[in-house]
């Protein structure tokens, strides 16, 4: 067998400004260190002490001790023990166990954390059989009696697993996971909740041309006792697809994407809020002569550009409502090239040169009830006031011709985007279109030119007391010139002019643009 040891003692002087971050990502949750935690500037002392012992190659037994000091404002000690087995013949697992214990100058109790975990593993054959579990427990004395900070808390999870591979070429795994979490209540942490979550992995490598994946991950969240009055039980839904085809010696490809979740959100309210006269946008009017002001009603309140008393905001209603989440997208790419190599006739020549690529993306986050409609793409319930929290539509279409020549190249695009959204100002509806063409043409080795051509509609259309509706449209050229003396070295020269014209203010509001940039890029790489 063999043994390590290290020992190690690090000093930060409280004066020291490091240029970038010096302590690892897990620094402050290894020793206890966060919101809770209140210290003025001190010097910082580590000491850390280690040792592991492996009897065998695949076997490590240790621990270690530690402690931090920052003066008199805080202390931590620190002490944990694992054990590690990697035998490809026998079980896999390991276990930690850590405690850290930590006091401040600021508070009189002391803060109790101590971790365990551990995972074990076994594969038979092509079937792996898991069991994994993980459990915290963190007290955080206030001083008082009988007082916990609310930021204690205690979970214990248990899941096991079994995951199977090369069955006719498939990838699956089913894992179930238990979680039990506690919070802390008159000076003592009860059971708060427990989570049941199930998660199915599936995947198929490349087999003629075709790739799939698949998760699914289901999870219902239960409150216990005095925590459901807070509290509401919560059920989420997951589902992941992503599956791709390119056949033909990949002169077709087509990728799918469908992403579905549904969850409990709370209810954006709009109100108005009371600041010092002439730091708000709004003053009270009392349209309904009722004598009290109703900082929800917008009718009882009006623009005022200097006398201003309230702001408008956006605030988390209590009340929770069931949102579900879908995002979608197909890709199909064409490329006639390369199936057809040595193209004889005109109509071969002809569909040489040209590849297309189409791209539709979906998003949409609605609380609509009958959520199959969203499930199953029922456009007729997509970007509907009522319901649609955030959404959105894009589709592009590109034709490219003699795409891969590098003296010669053209590019058609079209693309057009639909949006809704519900903000803080109220509802608001978008629609943008993009209309160009790109060409490429390289005069001789070392120049080359890109010349573009863009016409653009932008439209939005929200509620009366914002500033965002607008009808834009725009026209634009630019022309860049690149210059290659060698590999390493370029200078560019970019020319841009654009036109772009508001019909939506009753006086059409217009606007030109001129630039000219000069650029130079030198790469020293051998």
């Amino acid at each position: 067998g063999s043994f390590d040891f290290l020992l190690s003692d690090r000093y930060v002087n409280k004066n020291f400004i490091s240029i970038d971050r010096s302590d690892d990502v897990e620094f402050g949750r290894k020793w206890s260190l966060d919101s809770t935690v209140t210290v003025q500037p001190a010097s910082e002392e580590i000491r850390e002490a280690r040792m592991a012992y492996n009897p065998l190659q695949t076997v490590s037994i240790g621990g270690s001790l530690g402690s931090n000091r920052r003066g008199n404002q805080f202390s931590a000690d620190r002490m944990d023990a694992f054990i590690q087995m990697n035998a490809d013949s026998l079980p896999k697992g390991d276990y930690t166990i850590e405690q850290i214990t930590s006091s401040q100058k600021a508070s009189v109790g002391k803060n109790v954390w101590l971790r365990q975990r551990g995972m074990i593993s076994y594969t038979l054959s092509t079937i792996t059989p898991s069991f994994r579990f993980e459990t915290e427990k963190r007290t955080i004395e206030t001083g008082a009696t009988d007082s916990l900070n609310p930021a204690s808390f205690g979970f214990t999870t248990v899941a096991p697993k079994v995951s199977a591979t090369g069955i006719y070429s498939m990838n699956v795994s089913a894992e179930f996971e238990m979680r039990d979490d506690r919070a802390p209540i008159e000076g003592r942490l009860h059971p708060q909740s427990r989570s049941l979550t199930q998660a199915y992995n599936w995947s198929l490598p490349e087999i003629a041309n075709f790739s799939s994946g698949a998760n699914v991950i289901l999870r219902k969240k239960m409150y216990n006792g005095t925590f459901r009055l807070t509290n509401g039980d919560v059920q989420t839904i997951l589902l992941r697809s992503q599956s791709r085809y390119a056949p033909f010696r990949r002169s077709i490809g087509a990728d799918v994407f469908y992403e579905v979740s549904t969850q409990r959100s709370a209810k954006l309210e709009r109100i108005f809020y009371q600041v010092r006269k002439g730091d708000g946008q709004y003053v009270w009017t009392d349209s309904i002569r009722n004598g009290r002001v109703d900082v929800a009603n917008e009718g009882d309140f009006r623009l005022s550009r200097f006398d201003g008393d309230y702001i408008f905001i956006t605030i988390p209603s209590d009340e929770l409502y069931p949102v579900i989440d879908l995002k979608t997208s197909i890709r199909l790419r064409f490329t006639p090239s390369r199936f057809i190599n040595s193209p004889s006739s005109w109509s071969e020549k002809a569909l040489a040169v040209v590849s297309t690529e189409s791209y539709v993306r979906i998003e949409e986050k609605s609380s609509e009830t009958d959520t199959k409609k969203i499930y199953l793409l029922d456009f007729s319930r997509f970007l509907q006031p009522t319901t649609t929290i955030l959404g959105s539509q894009l589709l592009q279409q590109d034709i490219f011709l003699f795409e891969n020549r590098s003296d010669f190249s053209f590019r058609f695009r079209y693309q057009q985007r639909r949006g809704l959204g519900q903000y803080s100002s109220g509802l608001e509806q978008s629609y943008s279109r993009e209309r160009s063409i790109r060409i490429r043409l390289q005069m001789v080795t070392e120049i080359s030119n890109q010349l573009e051509y863009i016409n653009k509609q932008d439209n939005v259309g929200a509620s009366v007391n914002s500033a965002r509706s607008r009808m834009i449209a725009s026209d634009g050229l630019s022309s860049d010139y690149s210059y290659r003396p060698e590999q390493n070295v370029e200078v560019g020269f970019k020319i841009e002019v654009s036109r772009s014209e508001d019909a939506y203010p009753s006086t059409l509001v217009a606007a030109n643009f001129n630039s000219q940039s000069l650029r130079t890029a030198v790469s020293f790489r051998n």
